[in-house]
């Protein structure tokens, strides 16, 4: 478990009480019953949840949320990792759209050391590859396989976009990046 476990159960009741959203609620449930660090699986849930708290623009929850994990270090698994560096992304985000200068800078900082301008090419083509696996689920009418998608293309948008050295129209991708949560937002 996760230091501060009884403080996150608590946070996790708060979130489950406070939205109607089955998907926040599954989440909630789930990270109640195990929230671990040395688990792909809670850590997929607990940035999906903090996604879903930045959709919602619940940024306070999203920090809180973050801070779970804030002080958690790579261990070797990058399965687990890439979870953390997207909630980092998420919440670079928030620190940059509430100008928190100095708290933004900082972790900016910190997550631009795990970038490689040599995957760029690759992330961009993989933002595509994701409108195919989004559209396929679509037309087999497998929601929760499209929200899944979605979810996943969502966070890597937004650490695309927050990422300076990304080479990307920042136009564009802030216009898809407020479409696609328009769409979680109706979907949820």
């Amino acid at each position: 478990m996760i230091e501060g476990d009884g403080d996150n159960m608590e946070l996790f009741e708060k979130i489950s009480e406070k939205y109607e959203n089955k998907r926040i609620k599954r989440d909630c449930k789930a990270l109640m019953k195990k929230c671990s660090a040395k688990s792909s699986r809670d850590m997929n849930t607990l940035v999906e949840l903090i996604d879903l708290m930045y959709i919602y623009q619940d940024f306070e929850m999203a920090v809180e949320l973050y801070h779970i994990i804030e002080k958690v270090e790579f261990t070797g698994n990058y399965t687990i990792y890439d979870e953390i560096l997207y909630a980092k992304w998420t919440i670079v985000r928030i620190y940059r759209e509430t100008n928190q200068t100095e708290k933004y800078e900082q972790l900016l900082n910190s997550v631009m050391e795990y970038e490689n301008e040599a995957l760029y090419d690759n992330r961009k083509a993989g933002l595509k590859l994701y409108d195919e696996h989004i559209r396929n689920a679509r037309d087999l009418k497998a929601k929760q396989s499209m929200i899944g998608w979605m979810l996943v293309k969502y966070k890597i948008m937004i650490k695309c976009f927050e990422n300076p050295k990304f080479p990307i129209d920042k136009i564009q991708l802030d216009k898809e990046i407020v479409e696609m949560e328009m769409k979680l937002k109706n979907i949820l």
